[in-house]
């Protein structure tokens, strides 16, 4: 796990994702929100590139 902040940032296919929400509780930098319609967001600036939040997406609905 890193804690450098990379040049990259985490991207979504929303055709892919269903928002469940599973990859929430692999982000530690809060990157990742359901908003208060159920729907997942990216917050860019919060996201350090770690890439942790991939392996929690059961869709592989996410890529850097």
């Amino acid at each position: 796990m890193s804690n450098n902040k990379t040049n990259q940032i985490i991207q979504l296919n929303q055709k892919l994702c269903v928002d469940c929400g599973w990859c929430l509780s692999y982000c530690r930098f809060s990157a990742l929100i359901l908003d208060n319609e159920d729907k997942f967001n990216i917050i860019p600036e919060n996201c350090c590139g770690c890439g942790e939040c991939i392996e929690g997406c059961p869709r592989n609905a996410l890529l850097l």
